[in-house]
């Protein structure tokens, strides 16, 4: 808080004091705690006045980068606070602070110094965005799949897995098949239902969920999409067998599903059964730990098509 915001909320709270309103009243009128009331009521003038000199003198956590974060500031005056933190995390790991506090620092920063950030001008004009759900690309709506093209799910089956029952009750999905059968189709189109449907949905390759678990000590955009993660109703994994995971990747996978279990549903696409995941996983013992937790409650549909999709309908160069 600045010296002369304290000031006033001080005044302010001696004068709504005098007019006769309660404690609790005056911290709902002026939108802090009932706590805060009662200690600058408690105090005098001069107590007071030494407290705001306390807090002007006190050092700031992040007072260390001081210089380097005006620097930055000065040569990149658009530069976010978000953007700062990361800077300081990917440069010296671990940092006493966190990003909120950055926040208020860099914009005492801004004010001390008159660094404003500069306005971007716009060379384009803003579109209205698409409704929720309708913001993933068209051809991935269970509308556009042709269960024609395969032979595993009937239609029963595949109107029941549209009707998200099954996310309701909290069940996995796993889709395994060749590529191109259709297994990301499916398991995009029940997430933009489940989108449309209220529910909250990630989707992620296996590939950048790994990348995102091992950068989130050092990053806090990967902490963010973790923490997205574990707040969605749904997860989508795709390509599981995409590539072959270290041991420490593999336990960074399964205290995931760990999180997951029992909160938020999974869908997850492989080329290859659960019974080859070790191959993937290397370590029996993790594998084990994640396929308990992932097949508890879970359908798993494995969708056979003689050819892919995409081989079914290529665009070709020479006609027959």
């Amino acid at each position: 808080m600045k010296t002369e915001e304290g000031c006033e909320m001080y005044i302010d709270i001696h004068r709504l004091k005098q007019q006769g309103f309660s404690k609790s009243k005056i911290a709902k009128m002026l939108g802090i705690s009932r706590p805060t009331v009662i200690k600058y009521l408690n105090m005098s003038a001069e107590e007071f006045e030494k407290e705001m000199l306390s807090r002007r003198q006190r050092k700031k956590k992040p007072d260390i980068y001081r210089e380097e974060i005006i620097t930055w500031l000065k040569q990149h005056p658009d530069m976010t606070a978000a953007q700062v933190f990361d800077r300081l995390e990917e440069k010296y790991r671990k940092l006493a602070f966190n990003e909120p506090t950055l926040r208020n620092y860099v914009r005492s920063i801004r004010e001390e110094y008159n660094i404003l950030k500069e306005p971007i001008i716009r060379q384009y004009e803003a579109v209205e965005d698409p409704p929720l759900g309708k913001q993933m690309q068209v051809d991935f709506a269970l509308d556009e799949f042709n269960l024609e093209e395969q032979q595993t799910l009937s239609r029963q089956q595949f109107n029941q897995l549209k009707e998200l029952s099954w996310l309701e009750k909290g069940f996995n999905l796993i889709f395994l098949g060749a590529p191109g059968v259709g297994k990301s189709h499916i398991s995009i189109g029940l997430g933009i239902e489940a989108i449309n449907s209220g529910y909250k949905v990630r989707f992620i390759s296996m590939a950048d969920l790994i990348h995102t678990l091992k950068t989130q000590e050092i990053s806090s955009i990967s902490r963010n999409s973790i923490k997205r993660i574990v707040d969605s109703d749904l997860v989508i994994i795709d390509d599981l067998m995409f590539m072959a995971m270290e041991k420490n990747e593999a336990n960074l996978f399964f205290q995931l599903v760990n999180k997951l279990y029992g909160q938020t549903s999974i869908i997850i696409t492989s080329n290859k059964g659960p019974e080859d995941w070790g191959e993937l996983l290397g370590d029996p013992a993790i594998t084990t730990a994640i396929l308990d937790r992932l097949v508890h409650k879970c359908e798993i549909i494995n969708i056979y098509d003689k050819d892919s999709y995409r081989m079914k309908h290529r665009q070709r160069i020479f006609t027959d």
